[in-house]
């Protein structure tokens, strides 16, 4: 990825990490930030790298295929994270056990699921969840999307 930038005066970028050359390559999805500066002014930006799944379409909310609710601050509660720039209309998230069993629900975007089951610690296993969600861009389209995974709970 390379910003454009139109200055007739010499600049530097910056980027999050503190590496100043003005091109990049990452390999991994997520909002990168950088800063680009002359002698007048310093102007501070984003560049938004989604991943296409394997539909070919890019996933405008990154769900984690596992997490460890061990109260540690790190990875405890298992939720999608919507890129930046996009508003939730609607929203649903359910997972279920190997069995089928519905064992959490939510319609909240924050919503998360604890690894609990009716105020019962769940064994590590592999869960089953769905999302549905409909988001609506800056440019006020719409779109409603289905996705479904694993996500393997830790302890």
């Amino acid at each position: 990825m390379q910003p454009v930038v139109a200055s007739p005066l010499p600049y530097t970028f910056t980027w999050q990490d503190g590496t100043t050359e003005q091109f990049r390559l990452v390999d991994t999805p997520g909002t990168y930030y950088f800063s680009v500066s002359n002698a007048c002014e310093t102007l501070v930006d984003s560049v938004v790298v989604a991943l296409e799944d394997k539909d070919g379409e890019f996933a405008l909310v990154y769900v984690p295929n596992a997490f460890s609710p061990n109260n540690d601050g790190i990875n405890d509660c298992f939720r999608g994270h919507v890129e930046p720039g996009l508003e939730v209309l609607a929203y649903e998230m359910k997972i279920f056990d190997r069995w089928g069993d519905l064992i959490f629900e939510t319609t909240e975007i924050d919503g998360c699921w604890d690894g609990t089951f009716k105020g019962k610690v769940m064994d590590p296993a592999v869960f089953v969840w769905y999302i549905r969600y409909t988001l609506q861009n800056c440019a006020g389209e719409t779109g409603e999307v289905f996705r479904e995974g694993g996500v393997h709970l830790m302890r």
